[in-house]
């Protein structure tokens, strides 16, 4: 994720592309990506479908506490992408009823997480910002979530592995935040 990420950034501010241009560019490299890496031998719609069912088995075998049901990918390029909004939903959206308090804290992080979003872009369209940084910050952040939302079935490891991302987010949109906001963040 962070590879093609960097790389639309680069791109994006040396050419001064709108954030939608930088996004398409994005999708460009993402879709380059999918069709080169097959021809140099790594199949990655096998990757993330046996990472998915493994990860499945040990749930089962494990008896996780907050599991979340997830359809089994069907193994073709159109299985991982017809599946891409509920891996984002898995990522950015459940628990919507929290049954545990892990899944309270999860639906917690979840609110502040889009407050805080909601608060930078309000505070970036009247600050004018280059929208290379809103590129990247979607970029990077828009892969890592599909691959975690993909792949893993437990909330508590959604939150685990979803930390980077919510780190990444923070750093990078505190910039965006009013001054008041941003000073305690610094």
């Amino acid at each position: 994720g962070l590879i093609p990420a960097l790389t639309v950034h680069y791109i994006s501010q040396k050419y001064h592309l709108s954030l939608f241009k930088g996004l398409a560019v994005w999708a460009a490299i993402v879709v380059s990506g999918l069709i080169i890496l097959p021809i140099v031998g790594f199949d990655y719609v096998a990757y993330i479908v046996t990472k998915q069912h493994d990860f499945i088995n040990h749930m089962n075998e494990a008896q996780a506490g907050s599991t979340i049901a997830m359809e089994k990918i069907e193994s073709s390029f159109m299985g991982v992408l017809l599946f891409s909004p509920e891996a984002l939903a898995n990522t950015l959206i459940k628990p919507l009823i929290p049954k545990s308090m892990p899944e309270v804290l999860l639906l917690i992080e979840n609110v502040i997480l889009f407050v805080f979003i909601l608060i930078s872009i309000s505070n970036q369209k009247k600050n004018k910002v280059n929208s290379s940084t809103w590129t990247w910050i979607i970029a990077f952040s828009f892969t890592l979530l599909l691959l975690i939302g993909t792949t893993t079935p437990v909330l508590g490891a959604i939150m685990r592995y979803r930390a980077p991302i919510l780190i990444v987010l923070i750093i990078a949109l505190s910039e965006f935040l009013p001054s008041k906001i941003s000073e305690l963040t610094k």
